[in-house]
């Protein structure tokens, strides 16, 4: 397949003809387009799973701390067999702590440390395999591991040595508006919500404006223990069912069921 783009033609790179390496710096090097509203990093530490230790390549952490990612890179001339699915069935597998959120936050200034801490503890990992071509070929080998995203970035490079990617497959996707789930409170925190995700609001915040319904409301955001809770004004209610906090692009925001 060729592309055309700005007056020049690009052609398919064979996906043999590329290193890990070199593929894996272009990821790095064009992460911002390629994972807006993530952190693409560089993530190679030891893990530790059932099924053996394991080094994944990268980690996509949601710049707002909902969810995260482990990927895999890997070429498509690999052998499913005897490297890609042991290494995915491995991820899968993984339930990184602490440790691996510190070895982030240690190598990354740009990392919350306390909220990547939480994210990594409290929210399990997706596992993503990222490969240079599609592998329609691979796809009874993984059919046990249906949990793993299948993203592609196929590498197009021009006469004059320019280089375009083209996206397809399965994308890690943001959460859209959902900040967290909320519970509401018991016993004498029964005027409250629970933050279910306590890495999506950041220590520092004290309090927020949040509309219910057509009214804005001022909740108190207060750290009790490992917890953090919203502690509404008088008059703002407190569904006693499981709701959500949600904000826009403008960061207003609302809670709904």
């Amino acid at each position: 397949m060729r592309l055309y783009m700005d007056g020049d033609w690009f052609d398919a790179l064979p996906p043999g003809s590329t290193y890990e390496n070199e593929f894996e710096g272009l990821i790095l090097s064009h992460a911002q387009s390629l994972f807006p509203g993530f952190h693409c990093l560089r993530f190679d530490p030891l893990i530790s799973t059932p099924l053996g230790d394991v080094k994944p390549d990268l980690a996509l952490i949601d710049k707002s701390y909902r969810v995260w990612h482990i990927v895999e890179v890997e070429l498509s001339t690999h052998s499913i067999t005897r490297h890609v699915k042991p290494q995915m069935e491995k991820l899968d597998a993984s339930r990184p702590g602490a440790e691996h959120a510190d070895w982030l936050a240690d190598r990354y200034s740009a990392l919350d440390r306390s909220r990547v801490r939480r994210l990594v503890q409290d929210v399990p990992h997706g596992t993503v395999l990222l490969t240079n071509a599609a592998t329609p070929n691979w796809d009874d080998a993984l059919a046990s591991l249906p949990a793993v995203r299948r993203a592609v970035v196929e590498v197009y490079r021009s006469r004059l040595n320019r280089t375009i990617l083209r996206v397809n497959g399965s994308q890690p996707e943001l959460p859209g508006d959902l900040v967290s789930p909320l519970t509401p409170g018991s016993g004498h925190l029964a005027n409250s919500y629970r933050v279910d995700l306590v890495s999506a609001l950041p220590d520092s915040l004290s309090a927020i404006e949040v509309s219910v319904g057509e009214t804005l409301y001022r909740y108190r955001v207060r750290r009790l223990g490992d917890q953090k809770y919203l502690f509404p004004s008088a008059s703002a209610p407190i569904k006693q069912k499981a709701v959500r906090l949600l904000v826009d692009s403008a960061n207003q925001y609302r809670i709904e069921d």
